[in-house]
């Protein structure tokens, strides 16, 4: 007789959210089942009390290890991305925590080391907010390099256009700006603001631009990216866990490989999305975040170790974050 963890009866029986010490706007996702397991993830306040009202009316009874169909299903009732995102990392985390394995093994994935972008002087490559004007952008960008090369002697730039230049109409503006930023710098991606259906904008900066061309924060959909893909609109995808979920991630991940367009990961909250780095075919880098690693209250995971150049995940059960206070 079978008596391994595919054996086990188990069900979601309580979604509820719990605050992080010291950030009121940050909370834990906690997926309660009928055998002890507790599947979790992070999200805002807001996310939190959707994704815990959401999980308790569709999902309760299932079991999380059928993540993938669960998603899939809630995104077919039209529920919120967010929270979609958020339930879907917590039944992943409790699916790996059955098996008794961290989630990167789950996913099918390895502990690395993987390649880290920082904002600051820390990682492989450089991430650089930029702010629109091009003076402070220019010093901003040399500061940063200059910081990195200490240790890295051709550190690898990407660049995160405004957030406010999200129209097609802004591409002439993008343009100048980029074109002026690539007199100065050798740059490696830029991540655009647009609509990804803009895909004729994104093809007019493509065409003038050296920098590979990025887009996808923030977009929780699959279908989302559909556009984009069918026109061959971007040179890569920045793929949003907080919006995507982790099943959502890896689908548009697959999509992607089918034009060999690689992919990078945006930050995540508690830097969860790292476990998806092996298991994600043409993996580029992924984003740093520190809001909560920063803000003193706790570690954002105990399974991830970021020496300063790359991330290797470790072998706690599930995401990593029972020590997270």
């Amino acid at each position: 007789m079978n008596e391994g963890p595919e054996a086990l009866d188990l069900r979601v029986e309580t979604v509820t959210i719990v605050p992080v010490e010291g950030n009121a706007e940050i909370c834990r996702l906690l997926l309660g089942t009928n055998v002890g397991i507790v599947g979790m993830s992070l999200c805002d306040k807001a996310t939190g009390l959707i994704a815990a009202k959401l999980g308790n009316s569709a999902i309760a009874g299932k079991d999380p290890r059928a993540a993938p169909a669960l998603y899939h299903a809630l995104h077919a009732a039209d529920a919120a991305p967010p929270a979609i995102a958020a339930l879907d990392i917590a039944l992943w985390d409790a699916k790996s925590k059955t098996e008794g394995v961290p989630l990167w093994r789950t996913l099918g994935g390895s502990r690395g080391p993987w390649n880290v972008m920082r904002g600051d002087a820390k990682g492989q490559a450089i991430h650089v907010q930029l702010e629109g004007n091009l003076d402070q952008d220019l010093e901003r960008i040399a500061a940063a390099q200059s910081a990195i090369a200490r240790k890295i002697v051709e550190p690898v730039i990407a660049l995160t256009f405004p957030a406010n230049w999200n129209h097609p109409d802004d591409a002439a503006k993008v343009i100048a700006h980029a074109q002026a930023i690539e007199r100065h710098f050798d740059i490696a991606f830029i991540e655009l603001s647009l609509p990804l259906d803009s895909t004729g904008a994104h093809l007019a900066i493509g065409k003038v631009i050296r920098a590979a061309l990025c887009n996808g924060r923030g977009f929780g959909r699959i279908s989302d990216f559909r556009p984009a893909l069918e026109c061959r609109a971007l040179d890569g995808y920045l793929l949003d866990v907080d919006a995507l979920g982790l099943t959502g991630a890896m689908v548009v991940a697959n999509a992607a490989a089918a034009y060999d367009l690689p992919v990078l990961l945006a930050p995540s909250m508690g830097n969860l999305a790292l476990h998806l780095c092996g298991a994600m075919p043409n993996f580029a880098f992924a984003m740093w975040d520190g809001r909560l690693t920063a803000s003193g209250t706790g570690r954002a995971d105990q399974s991830q170790s970021v020496p300063g150049l790359d991330a290797t995940l470790g072998d706690d059960p599930g995401i990593g974050l029972e020590g997270f206070s």
